[in-house]
């Protein structure tokens, strides 16, 4: 079995309202969605999603990318595209090569199941996956009606972007208002998309402590790793990375 095409399709989806992240305002997501077909009709899918103000490539660039390496993986085996693929892990964009990886382990996984490899009798049939809802509102009171909406429809746990506001003070403010609108029963997290000093880090998190702060994402630019590591030493809620993994050394040095 080899594989036999690969196509995708692009798509773009607008938001109900604009999102504020430390890295700028989104109105709109963009991407587009592998299907990878083999000779015995087994299919996988991928996707290619770089993140504006994130991703160091373009979605037009990652497409290019694509569409100039899909002619090395006709006629390969999945395994051997993998092999290839991590062959070239280094020159392609992080996107492209995330987005290939996952249709072919698609294809792999679905490969074993339609071969009986894999007894598919005692995976669990997931009707659902839970997933947390995003505050990215920039002003405090924008915040507190997004929050009020989310508790309304009966979310578990929030994520509330921060890094977005002019000081420390408002900062503080908004993270407080967003709790009090969720009320003490869900959880919350915050992220700031590299968006704060290691000071500005300190103060915000050490005065958020009563509010019950699962965890914080991405304090510090990506490049701070030593102050990641201080400042998970030095504040009362666990420290999450993002942007400082790119790729598995970055991984493994964390």
């Amino acid at each position: 079995m080899t594989i036999l095409d690969i196509t995708y399709r692009a798509y773009r989806l607008p938001f109900v309202g604009r999102f504020s992240t430390a890295h700028g305002m989104l109105s709109a997501r963009e991407g587009a969605i592998l299907t990878l077909t083999t000779t015995q009709g087994i299919i996988g899918l991928g996707e290619i999603a770089p993140f504006p103000g994130m991703s160091k490539e373009t979605l037009t660039e990652a497409l290019h990318a694509l569409n100039t390496f899909i002619p090395r993986l006709h006629n390969l085996t999945l395994e051997n595209a993998l092999t290839v693929l991590e062959r070239e892990r280094e020159t392609l964009p992080p996107s492209t090569l995330c987005g290939i990886e996952m249709a072919l382990l698609d294809a792999l996984e679905r490969t074993f199941v339609e071969n009986r490899f894999i007894d598919s009798s005692s995976r669990k049939n997931t009707q659902s996956i839970a997933v947390n809802a995003v505050i990215g509102a920039r002003t405090t009171s924008d915040a507190i009606h997004a929050a009020v909406q989310v508790k309304d429809n009966g979310f578990s746990c929030v994520k509330l972007k921060v890094g977005v506001c002019d000081s420390v003070s408002q900062e503080i403010a908004r993270i407080a208002a967003v709790r009090d609108a969720l009320g003490s029963d869900i959880a919350l997290r915050l992220d700031a998309n590299e968006g704060w000093t290691f000071e500005e880090a300190h103060t915000v998190l050490l005065e958020c402590a009563p509010f019950n702060i699962q965890y914080i994402e991405q304090p510090l630019p990506a490049h701070h790793i030593e102050g990641m590591r201080r400042l998970r030493k030095m504040v009362p809620m666990a420290v999450a990375a993002d942007e400082a993994v790119r790729d598995i050394q970055s991984a493994r040095l964390l």
